[in-house]
């Protein structure tokens, strides 16, 4: 038996009467089916009983989306934040190294200094002009001036 263009439409239009009548003669049953001292019917416990799987699935979706989008730019800061640390990390060996050069180069220039203390007669610092290290003769000029 084939099935005509009209049959189709009626079915959903039918089921629709048949729910919305069925809701109707719950809530009037439900009306009068109230306890004393209580503030829902029997409907809205079934109702609220039956459907309160939905509100608890659709705040766990909404918090795990939330948590995801959480994690996912608290993610990118730390990414973020992990590159400007290393740049300040080799920033600071940089300066470390040279602070230690620093440190290294004025015990030398104080040892050199204490040696002066060792002689009687009167000494005076040189300031070397040029050194030259690349030949077979190492050699440094000074500034003969005394001040």
């Amino acid at each position: 038996m084939p099935v005509t263009a009209d049959v189709i439409p009626r079915r959903p239009t039918l089921f629709f009467i048949l729910v919305l009548v069925l809701l109707l003669v719950l809530m009037s049953m439900s009306s009068r089916t109230r306890n004393l001292g209580e503030t829902r019917t029997l409907f809205e416990r079934t109702v609220m009983t039956a459907f309160s799987p939905v509100p608890k699935a659709v705040n766990a979706v909404g918090q795990s989306t939330s948590d995801a989008y959480r994690g996912y730019f608290d993610m990118r800061h730390a990414v973020t934040e992990n590159v400007v640390l290393k740049k300040q990390v080799v920033e600071l060996t940089t300066e470390n190294l040279k602070l230690r050069q620093s440190e290294g180069d004025l015990r030398r220039v104080r040892s050199l200094l204490g040696y002066a203390d060792q002689f009687s007669m009167p000494t005076t610092m040189a300031q070397a002009i040029m050194l030259d290290t690349s030949g077979s003769f190492k050699s440094m000029i000074v500034d003969p001036r005394i001040e």
